[in-house]
């Protein structure tokens, strides 16, 4: 059998076998917490936002969708309108501005500190999801996979809305890091992951809530599950990053050649760093596609908001920002 026929995971067939565990109890605790995150491969933090603030992005998210009549709202439930029509796309501009909204408002950025135990940073990588009923799944996937070196950083979804098991939500496989990424190399774009690297129990899931909030470790396969409701599934996802030691550096793209590419980064000093064949580079839609640095060089734009994790001056990934 080669690799290309080797039966991959399908989200419909996912059932999940037990619920998150919730860990904002010991919230406090980093040492509790930080080892969790490593072994469970996530950390499930319940009602870590203000519910205001998570109303605040919900409405302004909403809003485009009930000016296009694809949904209504009744209280902090978004059913869906738009019969099979299409919903709008996780980067349509009518969007833009909901993550800034949810973080300008008063206690989220000291939750989240109060996550990382120290100030925090974030990186400018939003993905809204407006998922209607019946509609397309994503994959399986391990964050870290296609976003290598950024294990210094915490990877965000957040609920807009109340998320059971009929909207679907996210399920998470428990208890895989430390095994590697199980992504078939030889299945571009999406490089899918066998159906025999995640055992059916370690599939957890929960009944969300605005507030909630579900922190994913790189390595840990996650994935959305179908919306069999007549709701919208309503989430953001973001990350954020220690601010005194980023892992991820920001920039826009000054210089680039087959081999290095200059940024200008946020304090405005200049960064160089070399790329090869083995950094990830991903400017160019869909932002799955991995570019060689001829194509690299050919289909960047200089001026390119760009984020990048290095080891020394090599980058092993430069990835086009998703400011949101």
């Amino acid at each position: 059998m080669t690799m290309s026929a080797v039966p991959t995971i399908d989200p419909n067939a996912i059932e999940p076998r037990g619920m998150l565990r919730d860990s904002m109890p010991d919230i406090d605790d980093k040492a509790v917490i930080d080892a969790r995150y490593r072994e469970d491969g996530y950390l499930f933090l319940k009602g870590l936002l203000p519910v205001d603030a998570v109303a605040a992005a919900r409405a302004r998210m909403s809003a485009p969708l009930v000016a296009r009549g694809l949904a209504r709202i009744e209280g902090d439930q978004v059913y869906w309108t738009g019969g099979d029509a299409p919903s709008l796309a996780d980067d349509d501009a009518s969007f833009q501005g909901v993550c800034q909204t949810l973080f300008a408002w008063p206690g989220v950025l000291a939750a989240f500190e109060r996550l990382l135990g120290e100030r925090m940073s974030v990186i400018p990588m939003v993905q809204y999801r407006a998922y209607r009923p019946g509609g397309p799944l994503g994959r399986v996937h391990q964050d870290g996979f296609f976003s290598p070196g950024i294990q210094g950083y915490r990877p965000l979804w957040i609920p807009l809305a109340p998320i059971d098991a009929a909207v679907g939500g996210l399920a998470v496989a428990a208890g895989l890091t430390g095994k590697g990424y199980f992504h078939l190399t030889d299945m571009p774009p999406a490089f899918d992951i066998p159906a025999d690297c995640v055992p059916d129990t370690a599939w957890l899931s929960a009944d969300y809530v605005p507030g909630d909030v579900l922190v994913i470790h790189p390595e840990t396969p996650h994935v959305g599950l179908p919306n069999r409701s007549d709701r919208v599934r309503l989430s953001l996802d973001t990350r954020i990053q220690s601010a005194a030691n980023p892992s991820v550096l920001i920039g826009e793209i000054q210089a680039m050649d087959m081999e290095t590419v200059t940024l200008r980064c946020e304090d405005g000093s200049p960064r160089t760093l070399r790329i090869d064949a083995s950094s990830y580079l991903r400017t160019a839609y869909p932002l799955s596609r991995r570019m060689t640095p001829e194509e690299f060089v050919a289909e960047t734009p200089a001026g390119l908001l760009v984020l990048a994790s290095c080891q020394g001056d090599t980058a092993l990934m430069v990835r086009r920002a998703q400011p949101g």
